[in-house]
């Protein structure tokens, strides 16, 4: 501040500094990103989201979690090439390589991943006759689990666990970062997270008994979701400025809040199965668009190879929409809403021109 200020003195320039108080809800935020996690930047600038001043930065477990989701949802390892081809083409007539081109080679690899390891390429069934192909894939996970002898239901059971385990990871990552943020503070709430996380672990073994059918004893489930609820009523209001009677007083008088959360919070674990559903719906469509075009032979192979490439072309951008109300969501309100945290970030522009002075 002292060569800044040295600096507007020498040229007349007119500036005006403000504190931060306590209790001011109007900081401005400006994230330091890291070498990977920059890479989330361009999302953060398209979407215009961005952590409050006082709100937790979980920019690098949004990069994880988005690029995962995003090859769930596309599911197609030629998609992910073709996005590959793309960004390189991009790069070799522009001769720029910007952060946007790098988190495209990031989605693109874990698309061509996942599509390897499903045995997905254009939804085609023929993919599987191909020696190579078919040794990337994990049985269990198949798209077309026949080959593998594994039973369809087998198959579609591991995926939809695969995705509840992935949205409690994430879950109970948020309250860990939750709770590391309100030691920090000297904030006893945070034995409410803790309560949370106990939670999301017993909802998800519940979410694994009634969905898939798995074995799971369900009086130890319902004794983690009772202790969990004792807890977050007993320390949910506590807070810095309150002392431990007036914490629990209001940690009572919202036991029903608590209980709707906790409703809530079994429906967010269960909202992962979005993973499986669009994942298997964009499958279903290439499929379909592959049946067509398959239809068309001698001189129509013209038309079939048309209606191939156009299907297909209308699938990749449905499927870059449902990243976006899917893969998205889940980052911004399942993962966010765990973490604490509500995008009430407001940019930092310190040296911003304003069009006119107003006295």
């Amino acid at each position: 501040m002292d060569v800044f200020k040295t600096t507007a003195s020498e040229n007349g320039w007119a500036y005006a500094i403000e504190n931060v108080d306590a209790d001011d809800e109007k900081i401005p935020t400006k994230l330091k990103f890291g070498k990977v996690s920059g890479l989330i930047e361009p999302l953060y600038n398209i979407l215009g989201i961005l952590p409050g001043y006082r709100e937790s930065d979980i920019s690098m477990w949004f990069l994880l979690f988005f690029t995962l989701f995003f090859a769930m949802i596309l599911g197609d390892g030629a998609y992910g090439l073709l996005i590959l081809v793309g960004a390189i083409g991009y790069v070799a007539k522009t001769k720029k390589k910007n952060t946007t081109t790098y988190l495209l080679f990031v989605l693109a690899f874990a698309t061509i991943i996942w599509g390897a390891i499903t045995g997905t390429w254009f939804g085609l069934e023929s993919a599987m006759k191909v020696p190579f192909l078919k040794s990337m894939v994990i049985p269990s996970m198949a798209s077309y689990p026949e080959y593998f002898n594994v039973t369809a239901s087998a198959q579609q059971n591991m995926v939809m666990k695969f995705s509840f385990s992935v949205g409690a990871i994430q879950m109970c990552l948020g309250s860990l970062i939750s709770i590391r943020k309100k030691l920090s503070e000297k904030n006893l709430s945070w034995v409410a997270d803790l309560g949370w996380l106990v939670a999301i672990v017993s909802l998800y073994m519940l979410c694994l008994n009634l969905v898939i059918g798995e074995k799971i004893a369900l009086k130890p489930v319902f004794v983690g979701v009772g202790v969990a609820f004792a807890l977050v009523v007993l320390f949910g209001g506590m807070s810095p400025d309150k002392t431990f009677a007036q914490g629990l007083k209001s940690g009572l008088a919202d036991i029903f809040t608590v209980f709707l959360d906790t409703i809530s919070c079994f429906g967010n674990i269960m909202s992962y199965i979005r993973l499986f559903a669009v994942g298997m719906a964009g499958l279903a469509i290439s499929q379909s668009f592959d049946g067509i075009a398959a239809g068309f032979g001698g001189p129509l192979v013209i038309v079939g190879a048309l209606v191939f490439f156009i299907g297909h072309a209308l699938n990749i951008v449905m499927c870059f929409l449902s990243v976006v109300v899917h893969g998205v969501r889940l980052n911004v309100l399942e993962f966010s809403g765990q973490v604490g945290l509500e995008w009430t970030g407001i940019p930092y522009e310190p040296f911003k021109k304003n069009k006119k002075i107003v006295k």
